[in-house]
């Protein structure tokens, strides 16, 4: 499982933390890695539109087309490909 999120998060305001993912990279990333996406929680009101946590954990073992997980503040709708964004 590729890793989405940091467990470093900076808390300073506008602080651009590029270590998490963006719900459009990380789709990406699960995507890259034979897997697909799985539910999306948008809670992790201080996390901005980031990754902030993922199941299973990053270097995890599953069968190709396993779901992943993640906390997202926003954009649920991006990592479950219902919206497209172009970054």
């Amino acid at each position: 499982v590729p890793a989405l999120f940091s467990p470093d998060w900076s808390p300073y305001p506008d602080a651009p933390n590029p270590e998490h993912l963006t719900a459009a990279r990380a789709r990406e990333a699960v995507l890259a890695a034979g897997l697909t996406t799985g539910e999306c929680y948008p809670e992790g009101a201080n996390r901005q539109d980031r990754v902030w946590k993922q199941e299973p954990v990053a270097g995890t073992l599953v069968e190709y087309g396993s779901p992943v997980d993640v906390w997202i503040r926003y954009d649920c709708d991006v990592y479950l490909g219902e919206r497209v964004v172009l970054e």
